[in-house]
């Protein structure tokens, strides 16, 4: 019988059998399991789940901190969280941790800042990825973590490197070697990696210059893989469309401006 206890006696399904399901490697028991989380978590003493982040059974451990990005924590069990297993020696747990940070944490604080950024450089290619898709959910563009993402356009692993051009594209206004990167991107040996670049294109008109993007854009239209030239055309439309968004804005002030007519100085007569 395993350690953690429910407050009501649930016969069906034990939290152990809660903890595989959410790692299973089929898509719909990981589903069952979240739903039957969900459902039981009034039952569940969360407690008990994090102490099975101490488990030396690694199945455990990975369903715990799957389970944990689903229910509610204190203040003090996300930082006892935080300190367990952000330095766990399995790759899957470290993997699962990237993603239940937005679900620890409310701000990006100096100490995320400092897992994420050792995870960008972890051994395990996963991990590198997942900090890379956190790093862009939470919007994070300092200068260390923008240097950080170019690098990762050059990693040996093409999902990395496809994590990375998205990442990238939110450097554009504050990092400025982000624009000659992901032109380089461009250049990718791999179709996906080019196709990623592409894409994040299409929303990147807001934080960059124009010039860049139209530039890039030109170019993937051209590239010889066809998907790659599918999502330039996409990200095309998608970049006129932000752009037309844009300039109805910009037209609506100006119609203002001109119905109220000019604004006299402080000093006129």
């Amino acid at each position: 019988m395993g350690r953690i206890k429910l407050v009501n006696d649930v016969r069906d399904n034990s939290v152990e059998s809660i903890l595989r399901l959410l790692v299973s490697s089929r898509t719909e028991s990981r589903d069952k399991g979240r739903r039957i989380l969900v459902d039981r978590s009034s039952r569940i003493c969360v407690g008990d789940i994090i102490d099975y982040l101490r488990e030396g059974n690694v199945e455990f451990r990975r369903g715990a901190i799957v389970a944990i990005s689903e229910i509610r924590l204190s203040k003090k069990d996300k930082a006892t969280v935080l300190r367990m297993a952000s330095n766990d020696a399995d790759v899957w747990v470290r993997y699962h941790f990237c993603y239940a940070i937005p679900h620890l944490c409310s701000r990006v604080t100096p100490r995320i800042r400092g897992i994420l950024a050792r995870f960008l450089n972890d051994a395990s290619w996963h991990v590198r990825y997942a900090a890379l898709e956190v790093m862009e959910n939470l919007s994070i563009t300092d200068h260390r973590f923008c240097e950080a993402a170019v690098r990762a356009l050059k990693d040996s692993q093409w999902n990395v490197r496809c994590a990375a051009a998205r990442a990238v594209t939110l450097c554009m206004c504050s990092y400025s070697p982000a624009i000659e990167a992901l032109g380089n991107a461009t250049k990718d040996s791999n179709c996906c990696v080019r196709a990623s670049v592409t894409e994040a294109m299409g929303s990147a008109g807001r934080q960059s210059g124009l010039n860049a993007i139209v530039e890039l854009l030109t170019r993937m239209i051209s590239d010889p893989d066809v998907e790659v030239q599918i999502k330039a055309f996409s990200a095309a439309a998608q970049f006129l469309k932000e752009l037309a968004s844009i300039t109805s804005a910009l037209r609506r002030v100006l119609k203002g401006k001109e119905e109220k007519g000019p604004r006299k100085g402080v000093g006129s007569l």
